[in-house]
């Protein structure tokens, strides 16, 4: 049950538009549970008018490299359904940061592979040191200006 201020926030934010957009997006529940949390307050708070207004829920893209979560995705109607469905959170790196990227990835996992004893503490640690060494690869590349969208299976 919201409480009235909580409900007070979801309505504001909805009648002046909630754009949103996930990566490693799965089935996409945030956007799913938002969606019907929208269809919900329209019904009980007469808020019909929110699409024609430029308000309620905009998915603007899910992000998953798992084809069978992808399907899930582009099976999404009403609210929570997204206007792009890429694969790849990394499409958009041009080829040689990707190409590190994945190098220090494939590494990470050869290394977890090898069966190497490891406290959680030390495993978080290493996590963390790849997911900054992956992060300034990421912040320093070029993007792309277009991916793959295989909602309209083309570049978007």
């Amino acid at each position: 049950m919201l409480s009235s201020d909580a409900l007070s926030a979801v309505k504001k934010c909805l009648r002046g538009g909630l754009w949103m957009s996930t990566s490693f997006s799965g089935a996409d529940f945030v956007s799913t549970g938002l969606g019907y949390l929208q269809l919900d307050l329209q019904r009980c708070f007469d808020l019909t008018s929110l699409q024609d207004g430029g308000g309620g829920l905009h998915v603007f893209h899910t992000c998953d490299i798992d084809e069978s979560a992808r399907k899930v995705l582009l099976s999404h109607l009403g609210p929570s359904r997204s206007s792009h469905v890429f694969g790849d959170v990394c499409s958009r790196l041009e080829p040689r940061a990707r190409l590190r990227a994945e190098t220090l990835a494939n590494n990470a996992l050869l290394e977890a592979d090898q069966g190497l004893e490891r406290s959680p503490a030390e495993f978080l640690k290493a996590n963390d040191a790849l997911f900054a060494d992956v992060w300034s690869i990421i912040s320093a590349a070029e993007l792309r200006e277009k991916s793959f969208s295989y909602r309209h299976n083309r570049d978007c």
